[in-house]
């Protein structure tokens, strides 16, 4: 929103995809599904694609896919995103963590930063073996630095994903504004 943009992350099978595909249907514009680029300037980090698809494993109204198998047991989606929906570069303002709660509306609450990027260090250090060190806390103070002026937000999903793409991008516009 504005060129600000909100970084969501959490453990596979959140609905992270999903909930970006919902975004995408009302809208808001893309970075990248799994992996980004994050370089600080500054005080601020910027998110850039590095490569502009979207794996779905069920269908989103609004986004066109074409259906590939990606193993004999699983069928998925695979978005190509329209060129003028992925923003080059986006200052991120937040990090939101979804919960599979399932709750009647979402809700976006503030949480501590320390469990949101211990969980994004986990996933950096357990994918990222060409850039990781050989030491846990140096990955943690570094991305930690990384995301430091970022506020950490954690949100109970609802059943009706638009309503969760509704809350993010009401948080987006709230803290666009903050700024």
């Amino acid at each position: 929103y504005k060129n600000y943009g909100i970084l969501i992350t959490g453990l596979s099978g959140y609905g992270k995809s999903t909930l970006s595909a919902y975004c995408l249907a009302q809208g808001m514009d893309f970075i990248g599904d799994d992996r980004i680029m994050l370089n600080k300037y500054n005080q601020d980090v910027f998110a850039s694609p590095i490569y502009t698809t979207l794996s779905l494993s069920t269908p989103v109204p609004g986004i066109q896919s074409a259906q590939i198998i990606t193993s004999p047991n699983s069928n998925k989606d695979i978005v190509i995103i329209d060129r003028k929906k992925i923003a080059k570069k986006i200052k991120i303002c937040a990090v939101l963590e979804p919960h599979n709660i399932k709750s009647d509306k979402p809700e976006i609450k503030p949480t501590k930063k320390s469990p949101v990027i211990t969980k994004i260090c986990a996933d950096y250090c357990n994918f990222s073996l060409l850039t990781r060190t050989i030491n846990p806390l140096h990955d943690y103070k570094k991305i930690s630095n990384l995301l430091a002026n970022a506020d950490f937000f954690i949100m109970n999903l609802s059943n009706n994903i638009s309503d969760n793409a509704n809350a993010i991008f009401d948080l987006a516009k709230e803290k666009c504004n903050e700024i």
